[in-house]
């Protein structure tokens, strides 16, 4: 998985090899992952999709996409990206991307909704930024989802650890 190589996570996690732990080994039962994540700066973490990108890496899911099935070869998936940094957010969106994803994957990816900052909730028939993703396959449906997640991912790690400037660039541990 590309996901696993990236350097821009390299310090983000806690591991021995990073040197991003607190001093002793992990096998304290998932108590080294409290305490990392009590550990990462309050900033960071107050990135839009930063929290889920991280816990993604540490191998943890949370699903942000409705599904939708209008028939038998017609799948159809609502993914909610208003949340995610303005570079993720264009990452996904741009051109180059979607024909990317509908050449690889055969399958239509829509821009839908509004952008609503932090302070600003939709009113009635008002939606978030949204992407309408439709497919004649589930499955093709599926790994289109898992693409668009890594890219949105990766773009968020990459602004945060961006974010971080100076010396510690990819430590966002302390």
């Amino acid at each position: 998985d590309a996901d696993d190589e990236d350097p821009t996570l390299d310090g983000l996690l806690p591991s021995d090899e990073t040197g991003g732990g607190s001093g002793g080994g992990n096998d304290d039962g998932g108590k080294s992952d409290a305490k990392a994540h009590a550990k990462l700066s309050a900033d960071v973490l107050a990135l839009p999709g930063m929290k889920a990108a991280l816990m993604k890496k540490a191998g943890f899911s949370e699903d942000t996409s409705r599904s939708l099935s209008t028939g038998a070869n017609h799948f159809v998936e609502e993914m909610e990206i208003n949340d995610y940094p303005r570079e993720a957010r264009w990452r996904v969106t741009q051109k180059e991307t979607t024909s990317r994803l509908q050449d690889e994957f055969q399958t239509a990816v829509t821009l839908k909704g509004e952008y609503f900052g932090p302070n600003r909730e939709p009113g009635e028939g008002e939606r978030k930024l949204y992407l309408l993703l439709e497919s004649s396959s589930e499955q093709i449906l599926q790994n289109c989802i898992l693409e668009i997640k890594r890219l949105l991912n990766e773009e968020t790690l990459r602004v945060g650890a961006r974010g971080l400037g100076g010396s510690h660039r990819y430590n966002v541990l302390g």
